[in-house]
């Protein structure tokens, strides 16, 4: 009998060992909050081209938080499906315990010139297309309990968001500023 209880404990503390140290999980399946894009003609539609995009998940510990951080948890290409990044849940990585609520947003770019983060892609293709959330907050599951939702329209939750190119007119005064340069430059010589 002793022998029996003594199992019993054993197996329920390593358990519960196992339970504070497990990764959360998040449940990334956007289907039904679409994201679109527009394009140079200002026409809108669903994203679509599987692998054209890149989505990073960027979490902190509250929402004052995440203008400071640049490098994303994760990071997803969008699916063969127009408008939906991801059908699935995942395993974040090491760190991020299941029951902790973190504030979130999730940031896309073109995935031209392969970059690994929305701020180098901002600071290496101006002509790329790019994007973000609002910001949201999820609890993350993990084992027994359900993966924490990022997307829907409860509290939260964010709905889908718009992946633009640079406004003309952002780039015409980039244009112009280049030639500013240029002739002040010349005018020196």
């Amino acid at each position: 009998m002793k022998k029996i209880l003594s199992t019993i404990l054993v197996a329920g503390y390593l358990a519960m060992a196992a339970a504070a140290h497990a990764q959360g999980t998040i449940n990334f399946n956007n289907t039904g909050f679409n994201i679109t894009t527009n394009n140079w003609s200002g026409t809108s539609g669903l994203m679509s081209g599987k692998g054209n995009y890149i989505f990073g998940l960027y979490l902190a510990a509250d929402a004052g938080s995440l203008s400071v951080v640049t490098t994303p948890v994760m990071l997803f290409t969008n699916s063969p499906i127009a408008g939906v990044i991801s059908l699935s849940t995942y395993a974040l990585p090491t760190g991020f315990a299941l029951g902790s609520t973190y504030a979130f947003e999730v940031k896309g770019w073109s995935a031209t010139g392969g970059y690994g983060s929305y701020e180098a892609a901002m600071n290496g293709n101006s002509t790329g297309y790019f994007g973000m959330s609002s910001i949201g907050s999820v609890t993350l599951g993990g084992g027994a309990t359900p993966a924490g939702v990022i997307w829907g329209s409860g509290p939260g939750q964010v709905q889908g968001f718009v992946i633009g190119v640079p406004e003309p007119s952002t780039i015409a005064l980039a244009s112009l500023g280049g030639a500013a340069l240029l002739l002040f430059r010349r005018r020196s010589k």
